[in-house]
């Protein structure tokens, strides 16, 4: 076999078993067969040898791994955040003032993230509310502020549905309700979520 030097030093460095010559110097060096492939000295003084293109080819397989992780991460993120911008943010807020113009403030706040996870306002009862027009600029700026924190508060987890004692004794009778589960109770209002696979 033909051992080439991967730095062309040819006539400079001597290669013997494994090791460089340099001066009265021998320090170990990573060789390479005349085919290309990497030759590794081992503990014991034999030789085994590795491809280069099977050490590249772990390399950038570990790199794409870790690119299609941050590129599933960021799409799940991203869907998230979508469903959210679907709401429009005036409506969102007008919507808020209808469903909790005098809930304390976590209770807006928890209105608002069941309505990011809701992903729209189809079915929304305050969208309609006459309180809409008739709330104080401070009312309205509280419900703005709230709508604004929804977006990183984790108040009722993935809770999308919910209602006052008297909405809820009115969704028990409804047969699609039967597939939400109840999450907790914020101010006046109930939150549920759908209930996971396998759930009774």
């Amino acid at each position: 076999m033909i051992w080439e030097d991967p730095k062309n030093m040819t006539g400079l460095v001597m290669k013997s078993k494994g090791f460089e010559s340099i001066g009265r110097l021998q320090v170990p060096k990573r060789l390479f067969a005349s085919d290309g492939s990497e030759v590794l000295m081992c503990s014991n003084g034999s030789i085994s040898r590795k491809s280069t293109l099977r050490l590249l080819t772990g390399i950038f397989g570990k790199l794409i791994a870790l690119a299609l992780l941050w590129m599933t991460l960021w799409a799940m993120w991203a869907l998230s955040d979508a469903r959210a911008n679907m709401v429009n943010p005036t409506e969102a807020v007008n919507a808020i003032i209808g469903e909790s113009e005098a809930e304390p403030f976590i209770g807006k706040i928890a209105i608002g993230e069941a309505i990011r996870n809701k992903g729209n306002l189809r079915g929304v009862y305050g969208l309609s509310s006459t309180r809409i027009t008739k709330a104080s600029s401070m009312v309205r700026a509280e419900c703005e502020a709230a709508w604004r924190e929804s977006r990183a508060s984790s108040l009722v987890g993935d809770a999308s549905v919910w209602g006052t004692d008297s909405d809820v004794r009115k969704f028990k009778k409804s047969r699609w309700f039967r597939s939400y589960e109840f999450v907790r109770r914020i101010g006046n209002h109930s939150f549920f979520r759908l209930k996971k696979r396998g759930a009774k």
